[in-house]
C-alpha cells in the first residue's frame, strides 16, 4: 500500500485500510461459507464425505481466526492512522494464494477423492474469489502476485497430477488447461480493474483533501476577516464641528484595505486610509500591522512626516519583495480648522468646496510605503476647512470597479456623486457613493477591496 505523495499520509493510508477492511470481510464471509460447506459434509452419508468435511473445518478455521485477527488489527490503524505493516501484509497475501491450492492435494490424501475431480472442485472458485477481491488492496502489483501465484499454483498442479496419476481424467485434459488460461485472463483483468479502482480512490481522497484545504482556508480567512473588523473603528469619534464616516468592503473574507482615525486630546483628529497590495489572509495581516506602526507612532504625537518616515521604515523592513502599501493621513486640527495631508502613493483623493461644489484632486507626495527604506517625501499639503468643506478619501476599489461592459466607474462620476449630495451628512455621502457603485457594477463580483472616508466641516 504505497501513499501517493501529493495526497496526506494520513488520509490515503485511512482510504486503503479502510479498503482492506472491506476486502477481509468478504474473506472471512467466503471461508465462512467454506466452514458451513465443511459441517455439512460431516453429515452427509456418503463415503469419504465425513472425512472431506473435517478436512474442510480443519483448512477453513484457522484461516478464519488468522483472518479476523488482521481486520481487528487493520480497524485499530484506522483509528490511529498508521499503515498496515508491510511483513504482514504480505504474510496475508501468501497465506489466501496458497491455502486452497494446498487444500487440493491435502483433500485428496485425506479423502482418497479423484484429483482430477479434486481439480474442478470448489477449492479452484476459491482461487476465483481471492482474485476478484484483490482489486480492493488498491495495489495492482499485488492483484498481479495474487493471480500469478494462483494462475501458476494451479498450473503446476494440473502438470503433477497428469504425471503422476495413473486414474484417468474423467474429463477431457485440456479443460484443466483452460480453466488455467481463466484464472491468467482474470488476473489481466482484474489487475486493469485494481488500477481502475486506485485512481478512483486516489481522486477521491484528492478531491477530500482540496475540500478540507479549502475548508480551513475558508476558516483562516474568516478569522482574519473577524480579526480585521475588530481593529476597524467601532464608532465615529466626536470633534467638534466635524461630520465624519467611512466604509471599508473587502472582496473576499478579509481584505488589504483599512482605516482607522484616532483622537490625540479634544481636538485633534489623525484619520488613516491604507491599501495592501493584493486581498486575503497575507494582506489583512499587513494592515494589522501598519494600524498597529501608526496608532503606537501618534500616541508619541510626532508630526505626520515623522509617522510616515517611520511607518515606511518598518514597513520596509517588514514586507516581502513586491508588497507595499498606498496610505494616506490626515492630522486634522479642529481648532484651527486646518489639516496636514500625506499620501504615500495613495490616491487621487479629492477635496470638494461645500459653498460651490468645486473639486481639487489630491496626489501623493511618495511612493507607497515599503518600497524604499528612507525615502523622501515632498511637501506636505495643507488644508483649510471652511463650512460645508469634505475631503474624500477612498481606495482604487471604488474608481476602478468595473460594470458589465468592463468600464470603470472612474473619478469623475466619483466626484459628482459627492456633489450632488454636498449637503447630506457624511453617513449619507458615504452611502451614495456606496450605492452608486453596486448599481455600475451589477450582477459582477467585486473584484477589489473598497474603502472610503469622508471628512466635512459642519455648516
Amino acid at each position: 500500500m504505497k501513499p501517493i505523495p501529493e495526497l496526506q499520509f494520513e488520509a490515503y493510508t485511512k482510504a486503503a485500510l479502510r479498503s482492506e477492511r472491506a476486502r477481509l470481510t468478504w474473506m472471512l464471509v467466503a471461508f465462512g461459507l467454506v466452514f458451513v460447506m465443511g459441517v455439512f459434509r460431516v453429515f452427509v452419508p456418503v463415503e469419504g464425505a465425513e472425512r472431506a468435511g473435517i478436512a474442510i473445518i480443519g483448512l477453513a478455521v484457522p484461516f478464519i481466526v488468522y483472518e479476523f485477527f488482521v481486520r481487528r488489527m487493520v480497524t485499530r490503524r484506522i483509528a490511529d492512522g498508521r499503515s498496515m505493516p508491510v511483513t504482514l501484509a504480505r504474510l496475508t497475501l501468501v497465506i489466501e494464494c496458497c491455502l486452497p491450492l494446498a487444500a487440493i492435494p491435502m483433500l485428496v490424501a485425506v479423502t482418497g477423492i479423484n484429483p482430477y475431480t479434486m481439480l474442478v472442485s470448489p477449492a479452484y472458485a476459491i482461487i476465483l474469489v481471492i482474485l476478484a477481491l484483490s482489486p480492493l488492496l488498491l495495489d495492482p502489483w499485488r492483484s498481479i502476485t495474487t493471480g500469478a501465484v494462483g494462475s501458476f499454483g494451479y498450473l503446476a498442479i494440473v502438470i503433477f497430477v497428469l504425471a503422476r496419476t495413473d486414474v484417468p481424467s474423467p474429463h477431457p485434459v485440456a479443460m484443466y488447461f483452460t480453466l488455467t488460461a481463466v484464472l491468467i485472463v482474470a488476473t489481466v483483468a482484474i489487475t486493469f480493474v485494481t488500477i481502475e479502482v486506485r485512481q478512483y480512490v486516489i481522486g477521491t481522497v484528492r478531491e477530500l483533501e482540496t475540500r478540507r484545504r479549502n475548508d480551513q482556508m475558508t476558516r483562516d480567512l474568516e478569522l482574519a476577516r473577524d480579526i480585521q473588523r475588530g481593529l476597524l473603528p467601532e464608532s465615529t469619534p466626536s470633534i467638534a464641528g466635524y461630520d465624519l464616516a467611512a466604509i471599508s468592503r473587502a472582496a473576499e473574507l478579509a481584505g488589504g484595505d483599512y482605516y482607522d482615525w484616532q483622537l490625540v486630546g479634544a481636538e485633534r483628529l489623525v484619520v488613516t486610509l491604507a491599501d495592501v497590495t493584493g486581498h486575503g489572509v497575507g494582506p489583512a495581516l499587513v494592515t494589522a500591522a501598519c494600524r498597529a506602526y501608526v496608532r503606537a507612532l501618534v500616541g508619541e504625537d510626532p508630526d505626520p512626516a515623522t509617522i510616515i518616515d517611520r511607518v515606511n521604515d518598518l514597513l520596509h523592513e517588514d514586507l516581502s519583495t513586491g508588497r507595499f502599501v498606498t496610505f494616506a493621513l490626515i492630522d486634522l486640527d479642529a481648532s484651527a480648522h486646518e489639516g496636514v495631508f500625506l499620501s504615500a502613493g495613495h490616491g487621487p483623493s479629492f477635496w470638494m468646496s461645500g459653498e460651490d461644489g468645486s473639486a481639487k484632486s489630491i496626489d501623493a507626495q511618495g511612493l507607497p510605503l515599503g518600497i524604499v527604506d528612507g525615502q523622501e517625501w515632498e511637501e506636505a499639503h495643507r488644508l483649510r476647512f471652511e463650512a460645508g468643506d469634505i475631503l474624500v478619501l477612498f481606495s482604487d476599489g471604488f474608481f476602478e470597479t468595473m460594470n458589465g461592459d468592463d468600464e470603470a466607474f472612474g473619478l469623475r462620476r466619483l466626484e459628482d456623486v459627492v456633489r450632488n449630495n454636498r449637503h447630506e451628512p457624511a453617513a449619507k455621502i458615504i452611502e451614495r457613493m456606496d450605492e452608486a457603485l453596486r448599481t455600475w457594477q451589477g450582477a459582477r463580483p467585486q473584484q477589489d477591496d473598497m474603502t472610503a472616508i469622508a471628512i466635512k466641516r459642519e455648516a
